[in-house]
């Protein structure tokens, strides 16, 4: 896994998404 902050979160419909906040 890439460095930085991972954020999974899950909508309305259930679908998994990802997004990341990288560290500098």
């Amino acid at each position: 896994m890439a460095p930085g902050i991972y954020f999974v979160t899950i909508t309305a419909d259930g679908i998994e998404t990802q997004s990341r906040i990288v560290i500098q």
